[in-house]
């Protein structure tokens, strides 16, 4: 669990490689949002060399969290019957 004030990331043990991503903002702009979530991943991907992939899980209907996500830089590789978008974010070779 990382946060910067009332806004946190939870990353989930899925396997030894990969977690789940779960994003909570109060409070703050698009911009912030995306400030906040870039410094969460990073700090994730430097703390836990390990992980080599997120995967998401995102409802269609919160267009501004689908924008971030793919902002983010994850690729969406599905959509569920639940009506939500799958996403990944992999490591870059340099982090």
């Amino acid at each position: 669990l990382l946060n910067q004030g009332d806004n946190y990331a939870l990353f989930e043990y899925m396997n030894d490689n990969t977690v789940a991503g779960h994003y909570f903002f109060t409070d703050v702009d698009y911009g912030t949002s995306f400030i906040l979530a870039e410094t969460f991943i990073q700090t994730l991907f430097n703390e836990y060399p390990e992980v080599k992939t997120i995967v998401g899980k995102t409802p269609k209907e919160h267009t501004a969290a689908l924008a971030l996500t793919k902002r983010l830089g994850f690729t969406h590789i599905a959509d569920t019957e639940e009506n939500e978008a799958v996403f990944v974010k992999n490591r870059k070779e340099d982090s």
